[in-house]
Parts: structure tokens; sequence; C-alpha cells
């Protein structure tokens, strides 16, 4: 065990975000005698990072909307808590944490800050007024956050590309890490005798951005040419994003027998190993969906829109299929063919696997932040602060 060498803070807008995404890093941060401790608003994930050891500070944040006098508050917050905890690194993660964490870092004279963009979200993912309305803030707010920061690290190219090109952060600072990564041990390979029954399953956050919607009509529409194919929802109702599908709405599609909705479960693992194919017809702005990475580590193929973060987790044909967003005829007929070819469904498996090992192991994507957090030299596991 390498002796205590640091403190590590990280912050995101739920403990759910860092119990999901971090906990690999954490994990790898524990084992070399670094301190880890979460910042962020008190949920049902909270006293499950306790329990693996992270110091969980609660720290309210309101996601739903830019409220000038709570964003200020966060702020001042923020820079208490920066203050008062001294942390070595700060890993800032999701949007208000990037944006107002940054600025209190640089007041509070953090030693390096490190930020996650993990996806460009709600505000880029569509045209409302309210979304044409934000962007510009939202923009300069990030450009203003992006000069305290020493490291910025995106989940795909389409999302560095466009900060670095809108002048939101220089080239230099940026890099992309394709995800947050899979563990391919926990999520293991599942090889299928091929079928004749295919069940497919869509599992995010129920969000009308994710292209559930159009998933409940292609699925109304290839169980009339299949009809033994069952099409399976996993995951949970957001209603802090304004995305959000009402429960009633989930409710009336199972009822109506258009899908089967499942409990939400801390362990995806055994419902992944019943699907036949992952699908995920998002619009939304992603980094690079987790799910996807989850499905393509046990041998599932996947179906999913050709947009920034889902393009990065399918090679077209080979792991699975792209279609156009928002195009119900399209992923009918991506469902309708993989339904109808076991064979083809198993190969894409297999080579989905092979994928997620070259490109996603969290390990390797584990260590690419550790480096750009300044406590890892590249290609050495052994971290090291700064500081003394």
């Amino acid at each position: 065990m390498i002796p205590h060498r640091g403190r590590i803070l990280i912050v995101a807008n739920t403990s759910w975000h860092v119990l999901n995404f971090r906990m690999p890093l954490i994990k790898e941060l524990q084992a070399h005698g670094v301190t880890v401790t979460a910042a962020a608003p008190l949920d049902e994930c909270s006293k499950s990072l306790e329990a693996q050891g992270v110091h969980h500070i609660e720290l309210p944040i309101g996601r739903k909307t830019l409220n000038p006098l709570s964003d200020l508050l966060l702020t001042i917050r923020l820079y208490r808590l920066y203050h008062r905890e001294r942390p070595d690194v700060v890993f800032h993660n999701t949007i208000k944490p990037v944006i107002y964490g940054s600025m209190a870092a640089h007041w509070a004279g953090v030693g390096r800050v490190l930020n996650m963009i993990p996806g460009l979200g709600y505000v880029f993912s569509g045209n409302q007024l309210s979304q044409r309305l934000l962007r510009p803030l939202v923009k300069q707010m990030y450009r203003h956050a992006m000069r305290n920061t020493d490291a910025v690290l995106f989940q795909n190219p389409d999302d560095r590309d466009y900060f670095v090109k809108s002048g939101l952060v220089k080239a230099g600072k940026s890099q992309v890490t394709y995800g947050s990564g899979v563990d391919l041990d926990h999520f293991y390979y599942v090889d299928h005798t091929p079928s004749n029954h295919c069940t497919f399953l869509l599992l995010g956050r129920m969000l009308w951005d994710k292209g559930v919607g159009e998933y409940v009509e292609a699925a109304r529409r290839v169980r009339k040419r299949h009809p033994s194919t069952r099409f399976l929802l996993l995951g949970i109702i957001d209603p802090d994003n304004p995305s959000f599908i009402p429960e009633h709405v989930i409710n009336e599609w199972n009822k109506n027998g258009d899908i089967e909705f499942l409990a939400s479960t801390a362990d995806v693992r055994g419902i992944l190993e019943k699907a036949d194919v992952v699908v995920l017809p998002s619009y939304y702005r992603e980094g690079v969906p987790k799910s996807l990475l989850e499905a393509a580590a046990m041998g599932k193929p996947v179906i999913t829109t050709d947009m920034p973060g889902c393009r990065e987790a399918v090679v077209n044909n080979l792991t699975g299929l792209l279609i156009p967003a928002r195009n119900v005829d399209a992923l009918t007929e991506a469902m309708s063919a993989l339904a109808a070819d076991p064979a083809r469904r198993l190969g894409m498996g297999r080579e989905g696997r092979k994928l997620a090992s070259e490109r996603f192991d969290v390990k390797r994507v584990n260590q690419e932040i550790l480096v750009a957090m300044g406590i890892a030299n590249e290609g050495q596991q052994e971290l090291s602060t700064g500081k003394g």
C-alpha cells in the first residue's frame, strides 16, 4: 500500500452520478492511499458511498434551471468547501459543478482543477425556445469557467471539437477519454445460443430525448412482424430533467403491453444477460452512454443513433447498427433485421466485446484521468501529488 499522497474532492450534481460513474476510479485512488471525498446532494446513493470509504459532504444543487440566486449560493458554498477542505485536486462532473466549481476553486486557490464534460446535455440537444435562449448564456459561462481549469476531459471528439471551435476551451487543455470506461471483469461476456426469440432492452433515464418514445412506437410495429419479441425498459424517472417522461405515461405503455417496464436495480447485469439487443435511439447530447459500453462488454449488439457520443460506442454493421435520430421507420427496420437474424446478433456481440476491450477498458480510461489530474505520470501506476 502506497502511503497517503493527497486528497481528491469529486463534485457532481447527484451522489448517484458519483456511485455509478466514478467508483472504479475511486477504488484505484483508494488503493494507492489517496483520500477521496465526494460533494453532492444527499440521495439514496450517499450511504453507499460512505460504505465504500468515500467521505460524503452534502452539497445542495438545483438541477432544473439556471437560477441566479441559488447558483450564487452554490458558488459561495463551493468556495467555502474548497477553502475548508483544502484538496490537492478537485474533479468536477456535470454542468453546474464544472461552471461554478471552477470559479470557486480558482478563488479558493485549489492546486489543480479537472473538469469532465459528460455530454453537452439538454441545452445543446434541441431547438426549443428555452434551449435557444439558454445556449449563448451557458456557452459564455463555460468560456469563463474554463479559464480557471488545468484540464478538461471530453467523452467524445465531437464535444471536444465544439468547445474548441467555439472558443470555450483551449485545445491544449482538452482531451478525449471515450466515456467513463467499462469494467470488463464486472461486465463479463455472455455467449448466447442463437434463438429465434429476441428480447430488446432500452437502458437509461426515462427522457424523451433518449428516444424512449421512438422505441415504444417501433416496438409496436416490430411486434406485428415478430409476435414473440419482447421489449424491456429499465431506468429511473428523472423529474428534475426538462425532458422527463411522466410516470403515468410509462405505466400506460406497460398496461397496454407496448413494453415491459422494469424496476430500477443497482446491478443491471442480470437484465443485460437476458437481453439479445440493447437499443438507445437517443438525440440527447451524450458523452458516451454507459449502457452501450456495458452492453458491448457483455456481448450484446447495439442499435443507436448516429449522434455524438452514441456513434463512438458502435462500429456500424460490425458491433451493431447506427440509425438517424428521431426516425421511427429506421429504428423499426433495424430492430426487425436483428430480430430475424440470431446468427448476426451473436457475431455482432462478439465483435462488441472486442471493441469494449480495445477502446473502453475502465483501467485505461482511469489512467488517463489520473494523468490529467497531475497525480500520475503517463505509463506509470504510482500516484504522486505536486504537494508535500
